[in-house]
């Protein structure tokens, strides 16, 4: 059951797709989009079947305006968006990134980008019992351009930090993260000003186990109060 508040709504709808791994790299397409779809068919994508480019409407390739129907008269309207990538705008030029170039300044060696250096280790996500800390480094060296190839391998590494043990408190780390927000009663009349939180443990998805899921305690009310325990 995803929590109502619309603070935490989004961390209900997570597109857990995008976090599988790839089998293979895909590659993009070597094809310019403008040079597959016409202007009259760039429109008719934008605004349905009919729709035609509007005439007089300069300059090209920074925003694709298209014919339509207002009311029953027959306006020029846009959604802000350039004209594709390979769109012909004039005598050997074609549209790119918004701007009407000359074929030969676009049409220029690949260039496939490299990793930079690793990024010194940021902080440790605890002080104590054991933490994890991360590096990373970036496409920079170069940077990919003119359809080159984006850097393959790992972008993050981690490493343990903090293995120090705790003092014993007698509590969890749950148990004391959602502590801290005794007392926070996320502005519904549902829960009272001394609230305290306690952990949820039943019930929660084996996805969403990382997240700080706290109960009102002596309810039946439940919420993400942070996106991991820390």
């Amino acid at each position: 059951l995803c929590n109502s508040w619309p603070v935490f709504l989004s961390l209900c709808s997570l597109g857990e797709c995008l976090l599988d791994q790839p089998l293979k790299p895909l590659a993009l397409p070597e094809v310019l989009p403008g040079s597959s779809y016409s202007l009259d068919r760039q429109c008719e994508l934008a605004f349905g079947d009919g729709s035609k480019p509007c005439p007089f409407m300069q300059p090209p390739c920074g925003r694709l305006w298209c014919t339509g129907k207002s009311r029953g008269q027959l306006v020029c309207q846009t959604r802000h968006f350039p004209w594709a990538d390979g769109t012909a705008c004039g005598d050997g030029k074609l549209c790119m990134r918004g701007v009407c170039m000359d074929k030969m300044d676009i049409h220029k060696t690949k260039v496939d980008g490299r990793w930079g250096r690793w990024g010194s280790f940021g902080s440790c996500s605890r002080t104590c019992g054991g933490g994890v800390q991360l590096a990373k480094r970036e496409c920079n060296n170069p940077v990919p351009s003119n359809g080159g190839k984006y850097c393959q391998g790992v972008r993050v590494k981690y490493r343990s930090c903090s293995l120090n043990p705790c003092s014993d408190t007698g509590k969890s780390y749950r148990e004391e993260q959602c502590e801290a927000f005794n007392g926070f009663s996320l502005n519904t009349n549902r829960l009272t000003p001394s609230v305290v939180w306690v952990p949820k443990y039943s019930g929660v998805s084996p996805k969403d186990k990382c997240k700080l899921i706290c109960r009102a305690n002596g309810t039946g009310y439940f919420y993400v109060l942070a996106p991991k325990v820390s």
